[in-house]
């Protein structure tokens, strides 16, 4: 019951009333930190009465009054669900004394309270350290460009590479016809008639050849430069189109040139993929007995099959051997990253090796070789029965013992290497382990030390923290399950890295291990085009970073967003394309992000849209303004399910008259017979 104005029942004795007034609009005469957020404020007093035929009895008065002891905060966080104990017979209950109750509810709030301090005071001091972070950096490429600047600019010159089809006539091929396209294998030529004479063209000139659909004819496309020459005299050939009635001679040239240019352009692939692998020293085999690990595998494989092997190490480097003699060297010195992740929550044991410098295995360049075993038995019973609890419990403890034993080969072999040889291996942390999309499939991420990987599937992946500048936080939004997050490397000329739909759920610990690392991040709702930010840095980042700003284009409370609004906006949306970011476009299936956007969109749709009434008015307009224009045409519809349906009443009405008729021409005849009866 309200007690108002107008409440007419009579207060009779044993009713209990909640009794309460408040003030609003009150000033506080003394404020110490001048905060103008407390200077006013209300207050709303309450309390319980009890009626009775005397005085009225306070139900709160053996209550305490003091502030810090009757308030307290909600806290939004879920409550633990508890395991389920065993079940025991239950005790009598207890009555607890309301001053025990109080005890242990002012606890419970003060627990929760300080907890919400704590993780305030743990993010007001992760958002100085980043101040602190970006200051630095600033500080630091400043100086980097400023001395860069007293040496002078260095002006980069592009090597162009010129190619001699011959070097001498003599060498041309013999031939009777100067009307034939020929091919020269030996030379990689190819010899083509232009006014009465074969002139040769190198097959690295030829762009591509196809034949039409008319079988006479042959085109030729060729590789031109962009770039005007000094020299006025040269020409450039951009196509040459030939016409011959022997179909049979262009057909076979075209096969030729086509087979030439495949058989060059897989050599210079191989030379390119070549041209960054170091040529390694000779490994040096070291006797007595060294470090070993058996029965293990490599990945990548030499031969692309499962090859089991031995691993050794060695005086200045390790040696994978395999059953058939293939040997995998590789030297310490050419080891950035060493990693050892034991069998606990995963189906491998392995030791992992992150190079400076790729090494090629069997004819695939990699940089990063792994050696690893499975901790599982393949075991199948041949006679089909089905095994009991006693069997399942042998099978579970001898693979916890097998997990164990491999365990500790590959740990005592990790121990014996460092002691020898003082090559340090990191162990991935995997309680701070997250799932993302890296690649092209969901993996679990895990941060070690030096570098975040992904070492149990393949591709692997491997960053390492030092070659980070920054990272920034993409799609973080409070409506989107996921979010991405882009590592931009101090390196500009190498693309920016891309990891995709990572749980909402690990913002926060990814942000406080980027901070323990000194990374600098920013966060951002929009998904920026780091194809042409990175263009842009590339193009002068002397500019970008002492006149700029530098990456405080990216701090959303930063003052030159709101004032170069226009600028900051064209690096949002769009995409990337052709170099930086190519992965995450081929990783957006496995984001949420674009389902989730068409929603926002439909709602935002909706919500500008007209009422329901204004759009049943219009809809009963235009069906009106139909029919009349039906009627105008007489035969004309708007459709043809209106025609068929406005043809099959027809039938039916003239059905229904035929029968009708019928009926009243037998009624009339049997009236006249009985008339004349």
């Amino acid at each position: 019951m309200s007690s108002t104005t107008r409440t007419k029942k009579l207060i009779q004795p044993n009713m209990v009333f909640n009794i309460g007034i408040g003030f609003q609009g009150l000033e506080l005469k003394e404020n110490p930190k001048n905060d103008p957020k407390k200077q006013m404020y209300a207050l709303f007093v309450a309390d319980t009465v009890l009626v009775t035929k005397d005085q009225p009895e306070i139900m709160t008065e053996k209550s305490p009054k003091n502030f810090t002891e009757i308030s307290y905060k909600l806290d939004d966080k879920k409550e633990e669900v508890a395991p389920p104990k065993k079940k025991t017979k239950s005790p009598q209950p207890v009555r607890t004394s309301p001053v025990e109750t109080e005890t242990k509810l002012r606890s419970s709030t003060g627990k929760a309270r300080k907890d919400e301090q704590q993780k305030l005071a743990a993010e007001a001091k992760r958002k100085e350290h980043q101040k602190e972070l970006e200051e630095k950096k600033r500080r630091e490429a400043q100086e980097i460009y400023a001395r860069k600047q007293k040496k002078g600019k260095t002006t980069e010159t592009k090597e162009v590479t010129v190619v001699n089809s011959y070097k001498d006539p003599s060498q041309f091929p013999v031939t009777e016809s100067v009307n034939k396209i020929i091919v020269d294998t030996t030379h990689e030529s190819v010899l083509m008639p232009i006014y009465g004479m074969l002139v040769p063209f190198h097959i690295s000139t030829i762009k591509n050849a196809s034949k039409g659909t008319d079988e006479e004819y042959l085109r030729i496309n060729f590789n031109t430069s962009d770039n005007a020459d000094a020299n006025n005299n040269v020409v450039y050939i951009k196509e040459l189109t030939y016409r011959s009635s022997d179909t049979k001679a262009l057909a076979t040239a075209l096969r030729l040139i086509k087979e030439l240019r495949k058989r060059v352009s897989q050599r210079d692939e191989k030379l390119r993929l070549e041209s960054d692998i170091v040529e390694q020293d000779k490994l040096i085999i070291s006797k007595g007995r060294n470090p070993r690990l058996s029965d293990i595998f490599v990945r990548p494989s030499p031969t692309g099959r499962k090859t089991t092997g031995i691993l050794e190490g060695h005086t200045n480097g390790f040696r994978f051997t395999t059953p058939k003699g293939a040997n995998v060297d590789i030297l310490y010195k050419n080891i950035a990253h060493a990693f050892f992740q034991p069998a606990e929550n995963e189906l491998l044991v392995l030791i992992h090796f992150h190079l400076n410098h790729a090494i090629m295995i069997g004819k695939k360049k990699t940089q990063d070789v792994q050696f690893c075993t499975e901790v599982m038995e393949v075991s199948q019973a041949l006679d089909g029965r089905y095994k009991h609890g006693e069997d399942e419990l042998e099978d579970e403890q001898r693979e916890r013992q097998l997990r164990a034993r491999l365990n500790n080969e590959f740990q005592s072999f990790v121990k014996r290497i460092e002691e020898a040889t003082g090559l340090e291996f990191d162990m991935p942390y995997s309680d701070l382990g997250f799932s993302g999309v890296p690649h092209r499939s969901n993996v679990l991420l895990q941060p070690t030390v030096n570098c975040l990987v992904n070492l149990t599937e393949q591709p692997f992946f491997v960053m390492s923290l030092k070659a980070v500048e920054i990272a920034y936080f993409e799609r973080v939004q409070f409506s989107l399950k996921n979010f991405d997050l882009v590592f931009v490397m101090k390196d500009y000329s190498k693309p920016v890295i891309h990891i995709n739909a990572i749980g909402i759920d690990f913002l926060e610990s990814i942000k406080e291990w980027l901070d323990s690392c000194d990374i600098k991040y920013y966060e951002g709702t929009q998904t920026l085009n780091w194809n042409r930010i990175m263009g842009v840095i590339q193009a002068d980042p002397q500019k970008f970073h002492t006149e700029e700003g530098g990456w405080s284009f990216l701090n959303p409370d930063s003052d030159e967003d709101e004032d170069d609004g226009e600028q900051s906006s064209d690096f949002e949306g769009g995409g990337d394309s052709d170099g930086y970011g190519s992965e995450s476009e081929d990783e957006d299936e496995f984001s949420e992000a674009s389902d989730e956007d068409e929603v926002e969109d439909e709602d935002s749709e909706e919500d500008e849209g007209e009422d329901w009434d204004v759009l049943e008015r219009k809809a009963a307009r235009e069906d009106d303004e139909k029919k009349m224009t039906r009627q105008k045409r007489g035969r004309d519809f708007d459709s043809d399910e209106e025609r068929e349906e406005e043809e099959r009443e027809k039938k039916r009405k003239q059905s229904a008259s035929v029968k009708s008729g019928g009926g009243k021409m037998a009624a009339g005849g049997a009236s006249k017979g009985s008339g004349s009866g």
